[in-house]
């Protein structure tokens, strides 16, 4: 585990309790998200890195990005992450919080990668498949990639299985040079 990590850890398991608390999982969710994207941008980092600008101002602008409505508690909550200087770790802070909701709603997500695009009754089987391997709700997300050039790449938890063309002759190729 990285240190971002373990740095994020923290803020992600009180964030995620108090959503937890006050049945605002999904609102959260949506927050940790575009807090995660803005700050991902380096002009962004680069304005709340001045030390020109103040915490207010900094709050402020971030805040300019959430919903009107946005919950008190994430509110403080973002100012404690600019106060410990913690908000450059907003990536990890979903990451985790993500892993913690899947685990709490007994839902795995499942990244299917392919070449092409997987029709409704293949996802069907996928899932069906992985939710009596793993015995828990599957969702499954499909990524296009083309570079695969036949078969699937399938990711769970920590898990990869490689069933790409791409894989399959690489593999082929490193015998051969043995």
């Amino acid at each position: 585990m990285s240190d971002n990590h373990t740095y994020a850890r923290p803020y992600a398991e009180a964030a995620f309790k108090t959503a937890l608390d006050d049945n605002s999982l999904k609102d959260w969710k949506e927050c940790l998200v575009i807090i995660s994207e803005i700050v991902s941008d380096m002009n962004v980092k680069a304005i709340l890195a001045n030390p020109k600008v103040t915490n207010a101002k900094r709050m402020e602008f971030l805040e300019s990005f959430l919903p009107k409505n946005t919950n008190n508690k994430i509110i403080h909550f973002l100012n404690i992450l600019l106060e410990t200087k913690r908000i450059f770790k907003a990536k990890e802070i979903l990451e985790i919080y993500n892993s913690l909701e899947e685990k709490h709603s007994n839902i795995k997500i499942v990244v299917v990668e392919t070449p092409y695009k997987l029709s409704s009754s293949e996802i069907k089987v996928l899932q069906n498949k992985f939710e009596k391997e793993y015995k828990s709700k599957i969702e499954i997300k499909s990524i296009l990639t083309k570079e695969l050039i036949a078969g699937m790449r399938i990711r769970i938890d920590d898990q990869v299985r490689d069933f790409s063309a791409r894989n399959y002759l690489s593999q082929l190729q490193d015998q051969l040079v043995c």
